[in-house]
C-alpha cells in the first residue's frame, strides 16, 4: 500500500508555550524596574541589655515605650543607643554594630522601634529587643515614600503586640513598592527565646503611653491630653481612697 506525500507539514505553535513566554517576558520587564532588595533595604531585630540604673530606668519608664524610636550614635569604634539627654544607654554588639555602621557610612536612612522589653530576675537586668529598618537614601522619592509607609505600618503592628517579620525577598520588596507601602508581611516571627526566670515586661503600647510618647516628641496637644489624663487618674485614685476609708 502506497502513501501519497502531500508536501511539507506546517510548523505548529503551542498556545500554552506562547503564554509561558509572554508571562516570562512580562515578569522580566517587571523585575527590571526594581533594584535588588539587598542593595537598598535591610530589616532585622537586635537586642541589648541594661547595664546600670540609667539604662534600666530608660527601659522601665516612659522613655522606653513600645514602638518608640531609639536614637543611635555611630562612631568608628561603637554604635551607642542614647537617651534624649545624651546619656549612653547601651552599646550594640559588634556584629550588629558593623552591620549598622556599614549602612550608615553608605548614607542609608536608619529607623528603629523598641519592640519588646523583658526582665531577667537572676541578672537583675532588662533585656530589650529593637526592630531596625534601613534603606538607601538614593532611592527615588516614590520608593522611599512606599518604604516609609511600610515601616509605619509595621511599627503600628508592633505597638499592638504583634511580632512581624522585617526581612523582604525580592518579590515582597516589589509588592511593597507597587502597593505604595500598603502591602505587609502577614506571617509573624517567633519572639526571641527567653532564659528561665525571664518575664516579658512590655510587649505592646498602652493608650496612656501613646500620649506620653507623643508629648515627649513635642506634640503640644498630646502634652495637654497627657496632663489631663494624669490629673483625672490621680483624682480617681483619691476619690477611691476617700470612698473606702473616709466615707
Amino acid at each position: 500500500m502506497s502513501i501519497e506525500k502531500t508536501g511539507e507539514s506546517k510548523s505548529y505553535k503551542d498556545p500554552a508555550g506562547e503564554l509561558v513566554q509572554a508571562a516570562t517576558s512580562a515578569r522580566r520587564q517587571r523585575e527590571a524596574r526594581f533594584p535588588e532588595v539587598f542593595e537598598v533595604y535591610d530589616g532585622f531585630y537586635f537586642m541589648f541589655n541594661s547595664t546600670d540604673k540609667r539604662s534600666a530606668s530608660y527601659l522601665a519608664g516612659s522613655e522606653g515605650v513600645i514602638g518608640s524610636e531609639l536614637m543611635l550614635q555611630v562612631t568608628p569604634e561603637f554604635v551607642h543607643i542614647v537617651a534624649r539627654d545624651g546619656a549612653v544607654i547601651a552599646d550594640i554588639d559588634t556584629t550588629c554594630a558593623e552591620r549598622l555602621r556599614y549602612r550608615y557610612n553608605r548614607g542609608w536612612i536608619i529607623k528603629t522601634a523598641l519592640s519588646l522589653v523583658s526582665y531577667q530576675e537572676a541578672g537583675k537586668r532588662f533585656i530589650a529587643e529593637v526592630a531596625c529598618f534601613c534603606y538607601d537614601s538614593a532611592l527615588d522619592e516614590a520608593s522611599k515614600q512606599a518604604l516609609e509607609m511600610f515601616i509605619k505600618n509595621l511599627v503600628y503592628r508592633i505597638n499592638k503586640g504583634v511580632h512581624p517579620g522585617l526581612e523582604l525577598s525580592q518579590e515582597q520588596f516589589m509588592k511593597v513598592i507597587e502597593s505604595k507601602g500598603a502591602w505587609y508581611l502577614t506571617k509573624n516571627t517567633p519572639l526571641p527565646p527567653r532564659e528561665k526566670g525571664t518575664i516579658i515586661y512590655k510587649r505592646r503600647r498602652t493608650w496612656s503611653e501613646s500620649l506620653v510618647n507623643m508629648s515627649l516628641r513635642g506634640n503640644r496637644g498630646c502634652k495637654v491630653a497627657a496632663i489631663v489624663f494624669w490629673i483625672l487618674f490621680a483624682g480617681a485614685i483619691a476619690s477611691g481612697i476617700w470612698w473606702l476609708f473616709f466615707r
